[in-house]
Parts: C-alpha cells; sequence; structure tokens
C-alpha cells in the first residue's frame, strides 16, 4: 500500500530536498558576511587603540616634536656635527616651552587678585537671584538683579511720580 503523507516518488525515511535559494539572496548573504568581518576588523582595531592610547599620543607628540626641530638641527649641523646638533635643537626646543610656559605662569599670576575677585562664589549668586522685592503700585513680584537695593555710585535715581 502506497503511504500517503510521502510525496510520490519519494521513499520513506529520505530527506526531502529543499529548492536552491535564489541568487540575489545568495548575492546578499555573501556581502552580508563581508560586511559583518569588516565591521568586526574595524571594532577590534579601536578597541586595540583605546588599550595603549597613551603610546600613540606619545609616539605623535614624538613626531611632531621631531618634525619642528628637524630644520633647527640642520642649521645646528652647519657648524657642528650631527650628534651635537641634534642635542642642541632639543635643548632648544626644551628651552622654548619653558619660556612659554614661564610666560603663561608670570601672566596669570599677575592678574590673578583680578582673576579670584570677578568670579563670585556660587552660594551668592543663589541666594541673590532669587530674592525679589515687591513693587508699590502693583502686586507683581520683580527680582532683584544685584544684592542691594541702593543705587550704585555714578548712577542717578530720579524719583517716580506718584
Amino acid at each position: 500500500m502506497p503511504d500517503l503523507a510521502s510525496p510520490a516518488g519519494v521513499a520513506h525515511g529520505a530527506p526531502a530536498q529543499d529548492p536552491a535559494p535564489p541568487p540575489w539572496l545568495r548575492t546578499a548573504a555573501g556581502w552580508s558576511w563581508r560586511l559583518i568581518l569588516v565591521v568586526a576588523g574595524i571594532a577590534l582595531v579601536f578597541w586595540a587603540v583605546t588599550q595603549v592610547l597613551i603610546v600613540f599620543v606619545a609616539v605623535f607628540l614624538a613626531l611632531v616634536f621631531t618634525a619642528v626641530l628637524n630644520p633647527v638641527t640642520d642649521f645646528y649641523a652647519r657648524v657642528l656635527p650631527r650628534p651635537l646638533a641634534t642635542a642642541g635643537a632639543i635643548l632648544s626646543g626644551i628651552l622654548v616651552i619653558g619660556g612659554l610656559l614661564a610666560y603663561v605662569v608670570v601672566s596669570v599670576a599677575g592678574q590673578w587678585e583680578r582673576l579670584a575677585g570677578s568670579s563670585t562664589p556660587a552660594s551668592t549668586r543663589s541666594s541673590t537671584s532669587s530674592r525679589t522685592t515687591r513693587c508699590r503700585s502693583t502686586s507683581r513680584s520683580t527680582p532683584v538683579t544685584s544684592g542691594s537695593t541702593t543705587p550704585r555710585a555714578g548712577s542717578r535715581r530720579t524719583p517716580r511720580p506718584s
């Protein structure tokens, strides 16, 4: 008796063959795994860079320092041996950077009092900005913009007519 559950011509117990996937699906699958590999490779490179970031920063700064000091070394090499010219260029670079830092430190130290006086503590700012005064003629509140209600020196306050 023939088995009605199985397709005609297929023996009982043999796996049914699936039709081949369409060509567009095979092409999309090929590009998909390639794209996944590229993204994984880029992620791996970024992870490796973050692990050795200090080394990359040091190498970058060394390359910049070398590129900047190369003309100075060539100038010194006209009258000195090359190793001595290189040492002189490095010393000159360190002296220039040290001089710039000293200039900045002296400038900030000379203006320290003015810089410190221009900033107000956070507690003072929050308490003065939240205060309000009542206007006599209306019932609305107006914020006080400064710490006191007295007029500033040099400003003329004229009384309002009632």
